[in-house]
């Protein structure tokens, strides 16, 4: 049982610290549930950041402009 669990934990320690390959790397048959969730990921990502104006800029901008 206690072999069990540290191997568990040895396997789960590996796969966090393991370098995730870019899903745009893999083909379609290659893909896991985990690669299509991280492609979604990046994708609401990307959408949000294109939405979002940029606060700080414009702020610093104003600022530097008046002077």
């Amino acid at each position: 049982m206690k072999s069990t669990m540290l191997r568990s934990i040895k396997e789960a320690i590996k796969n966090h610290v393991t370098p995730v390959r870019d899903p745009l790397d893999l083909d379609a048959m290659s893909m896991t549930l985990h690669h299509c969730a991280r492609l979604v990921e990046q994708q609401r990502t990307q959408q949000r950041l294109k939405q979002e104006p940029c606060r700080g800029m414009n702020d610093n901008a104003t600022r530097n402009s008046g002077s």
